[in-house]
């Protein structure tokens, strides 16, 4: 395994990358090199039958042609998925030699035609996440003349995948933090999930409307001397503990990823749903920082659904999920929570786009928060 400086910037640059996507291609060639392998590799791929696979980060292909080939074509026969599927788990490691003996490999199309060509026959791959119809999977490969991956590169991707997972998503959950550059600081004030930033000291630099009205209740959470505190000095110290963490991480001076905990508080048997991540962002100046979401099981956000419906003619289905992109929750998050396929879902948000004119998900959130912030056309509006 690299020295400890080397593992500290992995994850640093693993963070790095959550904030600005570009740097996705950096980390892989580092953690390539780091376990003398080539071609490192993020894609998500379906489980089922004959599904296609997306890249969503590569680095050392020469030839774009074989990304799409394989996403198109050959990731329906690849035979070390096929086998790796029933035992594919988030969090857990695959070695190629584990999953097909030799010559079902050498008998294969996807060998012959696909890696023969590119000298690959070995091959390491950690399972970032695991959903009902889809996994996301890091990989790296050697070649013919080089020795299979041994212990220690299993105990360096094992330590990594964790932060991978999480840098993935804060990148998708906060399409980038440095949306604030693409729809402002505006734009999160209309989200309905507390956002707040905060230093290693659990300094409060940042925090959206909902995350106020939830300090301002001091009901669970509160603002005092402008640092976040909880309820109780338990709940407190376990709070502290999780931003220090994270802030050490998003500094590049620690490997913890981030955690939950639920903040009681006295008005309701419920308690707040507070999720804390490492953040790392270009507009804090090179500072690490912890990034805090707070969401409340009893609050009662006021709907989209109807007018997503009224003004672009989008089906309940559609309304439904554009309304939860607003609230910062990924495609998975949704297809988990509505016991909805990913396929589907991603259809809804195909049919909105094209309703609303929009091309990019972030487009069809902007829309969508434009018409939380904007008056009720319906509704009486007050003299002025």
């Amino acid at each position: 395994m690299p020295l400890e400086a080397s593992l500290l910037a992995l994850v640093r640059l693993a963070y790095d990358s959550a904030t600005d996507p570009s740097l996705w291609t950096d980390f892989l060639l580092r953690y390539a090199e780091a376990v003398d392998s080539s071609l490192p590799i993020i894609f998500v791929q379906g489980t089922t039958s004959g599904a296609e696979a997306a890249i969503v980060a590569a680095a050392g292909f020469p030839d774009e042609r074989w990304l799409r080939d394989y996403g198109e074509y050959y990731a329906a026969r690849n035979i070390w998925w096929k086998r790796a599927q029933k035992y594919l788990q988030t969090g857990e490691i695959h070695h190629s030699e584990g999953l097909c003996l030799p010559g079902e490999l050498a008998a294969s199309e996807y060998y012959n035609d696909f890696l023969r060509p590119k000298d690959i026959i070995h091959a390491i791959g950690g399972c970032i996440w695991r959903r009902p119809d889809a996994a996301c999977v890091l990989s790296v490969f050697r070649g013919h003349h080089e020795k299979p991956h041994d212990n220690q590169d299993v105990a360096l991707l094992r330590t990594l995948l964790p932060h991978i997972k999480q840098a993935l998503a804060i990148q998708e959950r906060t399409v980038d933090l440095e949306s604030r550059a693409r729809w402002g600081e505006e734009s999160l004030e209309h989200l309905t999930v507390g956002v707040i930033v905060a230093s290693a000291e659990a300094r409060v630099l940042f925090a959206n409307r909902a995350a106020r009205r939830v300090l301002d209740r001091r009901d669970g959470l509160r603002l005092e001397n402008g640092t976040l505190r909880a309820a109780t000095p338990a709940l407190n110290a376990s709070l502290r503990s999780l931003v220090a963490s994270a802030a050490r991480t998003g500094n590049g001076n620690g490997t913890f990823p981030g955690g939950a905990l639920p903040v009681g508080r006295a008005s309701s048997a419920r308690p707040l749903d507070v999720v804390v991540s490492p953040l790392r962002s270009p507009a804090l100046l090179g500072r690490g920082a912890a990034i805090v979401f707070v969401s409340d099981p009893d609050a009662q956000p006021r709907s989209l659904n109807g007018a997503l419906r009224r003004l672009y003619g989008l089906t309940n289905a559609e309304a439904r999920v554009a309304e939860r992109l607003c609230c910062g929750e990924s495609l998975e998050e949704i297809s988990d929570d509505t016991a909805t396929s990913l396929h589907t879902v991603r259809t809804h948000v195909k049919r909105a786009l094209m309703k609303t004119g929009t091309t990019r998900q972030a487009q069809l959130v902007a829309l969508a928060l434009g018409l939380a912030a904007s008056p009720d056309p319906s509704q009486p509006q007050p003299d002025r």
